[in-house]
């Protein structure tokens, strides 16, 4: 959002000072909703790794299954590249 600078230079320390509190909070809260959106993305991206190892090696984990002592190595998944 762009101000005039005319109203800028004929404000009141009053309205200089508003306009300063406003947009302090309008920066705050979309610096709230940015985490907010990275940590669902981030969830988002620990599902998907998580379903992609487990397409990796689901057949690993079915062929042991009865067994409890099993322990499972986990590496990175191998992701495509484009």
């Amino acid at each position: 959002m762009q101000i005039p600078l005319s109203f800028l230079l004929d404000a009141s320390e009053t309205s200089l000072e508003n306009v300063e509190l406003k947009h302090r909070e309008l920066a705050a809260m979309l610096k709230r909703e940015a985490r907010e959106i990275h940590t669902q993305a981030e969830d988002h991206t620990a599902t998907a790794d998580l379903a992609l190892w487990l397409r990796q090696n689901r057949g690993e984990l079915l062929a042991h299954r009865q067994q409890p002592q099993l322990l499972l190595r986990y590496e990175e998944p191998r992701r495509k590249t484009a």
